[in-house]
């Protein structure tokens, strides 16, 4: 059945029984790709995660992202982190991701105003968007409106034709263009419009202004290679053996 509607279908969904109490999810990782898991808010224990999470790696099964449901309007939600895999170019028009990340924009901000009460939205977006820093989905006052300026950005909103519109942090912008090896997470260097761009910064960190200056500089990074293995052996990353895109780490201080 799958072979059959794979074609069809950019995504399709198979919703399984809980992973620790079936095999089936572990069964039906032979036709998927990737798995979502789904996590009860303030009750799934970390020990029964962390089984998961074992089980899965021993079967070589990649988690592409963790959804929280539950979620009460009036819970204390210290943090909002929101995985996101928007689409990619080689599929889409720039226009196609502008428009998808419009909707998620404008559809994250309802939900802020759900569970945050006050003006500061405690929310951090991480993963591949598939989109540099200074293109519209990202940067746009009708997209996620991420700014490089961390000043800006700690007014917390600015106004876009009479609308306000809450700002995002964009780090990445620092790793751009810097003096090393590596100066994004995606490399190409057959860019169909002819830039000489080469390395991409496809995959991004955006934080909600209150994390600024809670943000560790000194661990933020790409990250080229571990203790074990080099993601870039010479000038390009070792798509072969690894994913095309590079890993970033950040950290936040205190909470």
């Amino acid at each position: 059945l799958i072979e059959e509607v794979k074609n069809d279908y950019d995504y399709i969904l198979i919703d399984t029984p809980p992973v620790l109490a079936s095999f089936d999810a572990i069964l039906i990782s032979k036709f998927v790709k990737q798995f979502l898991v789904v996590v009860s808010y303030g009750k799934t224990k970390k020990s029964d995660f962390d089984e998961l999470v074992r089980q899965f790696n021993n079967n070589n099964i990649e988690i592409l992202g963790v959804i929280f449901n539950k979620i009460k309007k009036n819970s204390n939600v210290d943090c909002l982190l929101v995985v996101v895999h928007l689409l990619s170019k080689k599929s889409k028009s720039n226009e196609a991701q502008y428009n998808r990340a419009s909707h998620i924009a404008r559809e994250l901000n309802k939900y802020e105003q759900e569970i945050f009460k006050s003006m500061e939205k405690r929310t951090i977006i991480v993963g591949d968007f598939n989109m540099q820093p200074y293109e519209a989905g990202i940067c746009s006052g009708y997209g996620f409106n991420a700014t490089m300026s961390a000043n800006h950005a700690a007014k917390m909103t600015r106004e876009v034709d009479g609308e306000i519109v809450y700002f995002y942090y964009n780090p990445m912008w620092s790793l751009m263009g810097a003096n090393k090896l590596v100066q994004g997470t995606y490399y190409n260097s057959s860019d169909k419009d002819d830039h000489a761009i080469y390395w991409y910064s496809f995959d991004l960190v955006l934080l909600r202004p209150c994390y600024i200056k809670k943000f560790s500089w000194d661990y933020f990074e790409i990250v080229e290679k571990t203790e074990k293995y080099n993601f870039v052996p010479n000038t390009t990353i070792d798509k072969k053996k690894f994913s095309d895109h590079l890993p970033i780490k950040f950290e936040i201080l205190g909470g």
